[in-house]
């Protein structure tokens, strides 16, 4: 019988499969704490009324009555500063700090006023495992005995890796776990209260970029039990070629066509070249739009437009597009001390007037929230309008569902399939949920589907740029997004009859069947996939 070995123990196929079942069904149940965890808001309100409404109007009169929120929280008020243009008639709208009684006698008198919270946006990616973890480490209450487990992380030739978090998982049913950075020597010290945790049900060691992650579970924790070793697998160059299965590297390609990321911001990285682009979130630079240290934009803006460097196999699909960057996170570690982990929706809503503003072909908006956005809305719209496709997120959650914005109409919904054999064995992205095997390919387990879901595409170990001309591997729809915001901008680019027509909503409807027409389904249907994977020789 087979075996393979685990922390010196020999480990049968059967208690192998069963550790690995175990192991999938506790990430299903991190992603979903991870979504109960981002259904906040900003504590804002967006009051708003309809566009057709008249400028004298009772309604008008009401909501110009409220007073507006001085910016405290840091968002940009939605009619003041040279941020945000939201004071054209189309657009009568108020941001207000909570839901006061005002607001409700308001909406009471006049139930066609529109008031919903200004939302907050999440990358939808899995993996990596989000930083917001930090706030469930575990600290020993003083005077605990503990129990000192010493983690070696070395690369796949023996040496050291230094900066990478090591976590050890201790509960099933929260995210509670111990954790610690590996030194220059490559060795974490974890510091394990006894008797309360002598079971580790995930040891994960995750680095930002340059590696796979790598992981043990289901450790029964001994008295003999002092050192661990986690080897992690090198990135670059990438031997797995995901993206290759569906489209070849074409230097060309994205040419004359505009594509803007509202996301964390972009670069630097030497593979990637950033045309232009602005932050509009409030208190810092517009002209910052530079990665805000999550990586995740860059990544995302990999995918797109990366130019195949020296020694790699990592390229984008668009690489010759003019990529326009949009940063809706606040810089982590700024000034204003704000979560960079999320964004709101009033900065997306900025970003969307400046996209329309630069007549962008494609937005690609790898973000997702629970809330409407009423500010956002009207934008998508008007983009479509102006012959502009925007794809975005369905989301991480595994649900019959799409987050906002992807759940909009005319927004293209994108969910996430992965790639049996193209990444390695001992990485978490092995061990996600796999539903449908089919022609080599699945649906990842952690991807939300249904009726808004339009493509679908590769989100499961996808390798792409990282800030500081490095490269990092990531899961979740975030990924699959850009890939098909990448693929219609090569298609794009290589039909000028498209390129050329009016700027309406029918040149927006052209840009789509460019890509539903060379679509291929998997087999999976329309909830899960839509139209199918865009591929192209």
């Amino acid at each position: 019988m087979a075996a393979e070995f685990a922390l010196g123990l020999a480990v049968s196929d059967a208690e192998a499969q069963a550790r690995d079942e175990r192991v999938t069904e506790f990430l299903k149940q991190m992603s979903l704490r991870q979504a109960r965890r981002q259904q906040e808001t900003s504590g804002l309100v967006v009051v708003q009324v309809a566009s057709e409404t008249p400028r004298n109007s009772p309604e008008v009169a009401a909501i110009t009555n409220l007073e507006e929120d001085a910016g405290g929280a840091g968002l940009q008020s939605m009619s003041r500063g040279n941020r945000m243009n939201f004071s054209k008639p189309a657009l009568r709208s108020r941001i207000v700090r909570g839901d006061t009684r005002q607001v409700a006698e308001i909406q009471r008198k006049f139930p066609s006023i529109e008031v919903a919270p200004v939302a907050m946006l999440y990358p939808q990616t899995f993996l990596p495992l989000a930083s917001e973890l930090d706030r469930w480490i575990y600290r020993p209450a003083q005077g605990a005995a503990l129990r000192r487990l010493q983690v070696s992380v070395n690369d796949s030739e023996g040496k050291p890796v230094k900066d990478v978090k090591v976590r050890a998982y201790v509960n099933y049913s929260s995210d509670l776990h111990y954790a610690a950075v590996t030194n220059r020597r490559g060795k974490a010290l974890l510091e394990i209260e006894k008797g309360l945790h002598d079971y580790i049900i995930l040891l994960a060691a995750e680095p930002d970029h340059s590696y796979w992650s790598s992981f043990e579970a289901n450790i029964q924790l001994s008295a003999a039990d002092k050192q661990f070793q986690l080897q992690l697998q090198p990135i670059v160059p990438d031997e797995f070629m995901l993206l290759s299965h569906y489209a070849r590297y074409d230097e060309q390609a994205g040419g004359g066509v505009t594509v803007a990321v509202i996301d964390s911001g972009v670069g630097p990285h030497e593979d990637i070249t950033v045309a232009g682009g602005y932050c509009p979130v409030t208190g810092e630079v517009s002209s910052d739009f530079s990665d805000n240290g999550l990586g995740h934009g860059t990544h995302v803006a990999g995918i797109i437009a990366a130019r195949r460097g020296a020694n790699t196999n990592v390229y984008g699909l668009a690489p010759a597009c003019t990529l326009l960057s949009y940063r809706v996170f606040p810089r982590r570690g700024g000034a204003l001390d704000k979560d960079a982990t999320m964004a709101s929706s009033l900065d997306v809503a900025g970003a969307l007037e400046r996209a329309i503003a630069a007549e962008c072909d494609i937005v690609n908006i790898s973000l997702g929230s629970f809330d409407e956005m009423l500010e956002v809305k009207p934008l998508l719209q008007q983009a479509w309008n102006s012959g502009i496709v925007i794809f975005a997120a369905t989301g991480n959650d595994g649900r019959d569902y799409s987050r906002y914005p992807a759940c909009y109409e005319p927004v293209l919904g994108v969910a996430a399939l992965g790639r049996h054999a193209s990444f390695p064995e001992q990485c978490l992205a092995a061990r996600l949920a796999k539903f449908w095997s089919r022609g080599g390919e699945f649906f990842a387990g952690f991807s939300n589907y249904g009726d808004s879901t339009r493509f679908i595409g590769p989100g499961v170990g996808v390798v792409s740029t990282y800030p500081g001309n490095k490269f990092s591997a990531n899961s979740g729809t975030s990924m699959a997004t850009p890939f098909t915001s990448g693929m219609a901008a090569r298609l794009l680019s290589g039909n000028q009859r498209v390129r050329s027509m009016p700027r309406t909503a029918a040149r927006a409807e052209a840009i789509v069947k460019l890509v539903t027409d060379l679509a291929r389904e998997v087999g999976w249907g329309k909830a899960y996939e839509g139209y199918g994977i865009a591929c192209h020789d």
